[in-house]
């Protein structure tokens, strides 16, 4: 069972709230769905544990599926959702046993490479979608990643602060 008090919380659901607004960033794309979602999740990746990152990725997936209408149906962005929420803990885990170059390059095979890569097994999509949305996926995970580790030394003075 998650235990958390109210000022873990309140910092998770302000990155979730983040990760709304930057749902509405877009990476051109063939399903309008890459944009700056997932970058509130990568920073809470390198700074926190796993499982918070995980929920914040979930949500920031969901977000960004919504304002587009779900393209891909709602059980394919249900199960893409699960999947960034794996890659963000992965990231989460990698960072904190093998370093920050280490997550930051498993962030972006498993998001920019694996997760799209899952699509070649779906019926209807197939590996033509793969190769259409592997560079916009790339590039907007480059794009959060970057953001997440340049902000996360700054960041986790603040989220990490104990109060007074």
């Amino acid at each position: 069972m998650l235990s958390l008090d109210h000022r873990e919380l309140v910092k998770i659901a302000l990155l979730i709230a983040l990760s709304m607004i930057g749902s509405q960033i877009k990476i051109p794309s063939l399903t309008g769905t890459p944009a700056l979602d997932s970058f509130p999740a990568y920073l809470a990746a390198f700074i926190w544990v796993g499982k918070y990152a995980a929920a914040i990725g979930f949500f920031g997936h969901i977000f960004t599926s919504l304002l587009v209408g779900f393209p891909m149906s709602i059980p394919i962005h249900l199960i893409l959702a699960v999947g960034m929420a794996g890659c963000v803990y992965a990231v989460s885990h990698v960072n904190n046993y093998s370093g920050r170059a280490a997550g930051v390059l498993a962030g972006m095979v498993l998001n920019g490479l694996i997760l799209p890569g899952i699509f070649v097994l779906i019926p209807g999509f197939g590996i033509p979608f793969f190769m259409g949305m592997v560079v916009p996926v790339t590039v907007a995970s480059a794009v959060n990643i970057g953001l997440a580790v340049t902000a996360a030394p700054v960041c986790s003075q603040f989220l990490n602060r104990k109060p007074v």
